[in-house]
């Protein structure tokens, strides 16, 4: 339950960052366009380990030995961020002047959401580890047909 509940508090918390403000700037828009590929993995990710665990809690049924990581996905995010603000956070302009895109205000929200994705894999993490003391770990000695 208690893991539930910070499950439950990483979504709020990520709810009122992005109620603080709902319209994107310019600069967070090109950020979130830049790393959209990044994010949906991430989400994916996460997603999936969701639905395991609801599955096998459903089913009573043991986990899978090889679940997911989110790590992988998360670190892969964090790179395209900073891939963009060394890259890509500057507009040259006409005359060799440049305007910055992006400032560290527009990385607020990308940044929660990467504290929040940590926290939800932590939590997925306890939640995962209750199930298996529940219903055990499917490897493949229980496969083998007698």
């Amino acid at each position: 339950m208690e893991a539930t509940n910070k499950i439950l508090d990483a979504f709020h918390a990520m709810n009122v960052v992005i109620q603080k403000d709902l319209t994107a700037s310019e600069g967070e828009a090109a950020l979130l366009k830049y790393t959209a590929g990044e994010r949906a993995q991430l989400c994916a990710r996460i997603s999936h380990l969701f639905q395991v665990m609801a599955s096998s809690m459903k089913l009573e049924y043991p986990l899978n030995d090889a679940l997911p990581s989110t790590t992988n996905a998360r670190d892969r995010l964090l790179a395209k961020i900073f891939q963009y603000r060394k890259e890509a956070a500057c507009e040259e302009l006409e005359g060799g002047t440049t305007k910055v895109v992006a400032t560290d205000v527009d990385y607020e929200m990308l940044y929660a959401y990467t504290l929040v994705t940590w926290q939800l894999a932590e939590e997925i993490k306890r939640v995962e580890k209750e199930v298996e003391e529940l219903f055990g770990v499917l490897d493949e000695e229980l496969l083998v047909l007698q």
